[in-house]
Protein backbone atom coordinates (compact mmCIF):
# COMPACT_ATOMS: atom_id res chain seq x y z
CA UNK A 1 0.00 0.00 0.00
CA UNK A 2 2.84 2.42 1.07
CA UNK A 3 4.29 1.76 -2.28
CA UNK A 4 1.02 2.80 -4.46
CA UNK A 5 0.36 5.41 -2.21
CA UNK A 6 4.06 7.03 -2.86
CA UNK A 7 3.89 6.37 -6.60
CA UNK A 8 0.00 7.82 -6.69
CA UNK A 9 -1.18 9.75 -3.44
CA UNK A 10 -3.99 8.96 -1.38
CA UNK A 11 -6.97 7.76 -3.20
CA UNK A 12 -9.63 7.61 -0.57
CA UNK A 13 -9.07 9.88 2.48
CA UNK A 14 -9.34 8.13 5.89
CA UNK A 15 -12.32 8.77 8.28
CA UNK A 16 -12.21 9.95 11.49
CA UNK A 17 -15.21 10.95 13.96
CA UNK A 18 -15.29 15.32 14.79
CA UNK A 19 -13.38 13.75 18.18
CA UNK A 20 -10.69 12.57 15.67
CA UNK A 21 -11.70 9.02 16.38
CA UNK A 22 -10.54 7.01 13.03
CA UNK A 23 -13.47 5.30 11.99
CA UNK A 24 -11.88 3.88 8.68
CA UNK A 25 -8.20 3.84 6.71
CA UNK A 26 -5.96 2.66 9.60
CA UNK A 27 -3.82 0.69 6.92
CA UNK A 28 -3.81 4.00 4.62
CA UNK A 29 -2.81 6.32 7.67
CA UNK A 30 0.25 3.38 8.65
CA UNK A 31 1.16 3.81 5.20
CA UNK A 32 1.53 7.37 5.47
CA UNK A 33 3.34 7.61 8.80
CA UNK A 34 6.00 4.95 6.90
CA UNK A 35 6.22 7.38 4.24
CA UNK A 36 7.35 10.34 6.79
CA UNK A 37 3.82 12.02 5.29
CA UNK A 38 2.84 14.73 7.58
CA UNK A 39 -0.85 15.40 6.42
CA UNK A 40 -3.25 12.59 5.12
CA UNK A 41 -6.62 13.61 3.20
CA UNK A 42 -9.82 13.05 5.89
CA UNK A 43 -13.56 13.03 5.64
CA UNK A 44 -14.84 13.69 8.69
CA UNK A 45 -18.65 12.00 9.37
CA UNK A 46 -20.93 12.56 11.91
CA UNK A 47 -22.07 10.00 14.51
CA UNK A 48 -24.98 9.75 15.91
Amino acid sequence: MAESIDLIGLLTPIICDHDNTLLAGAHRLKAHKYLGKEQIGVNYKGVD
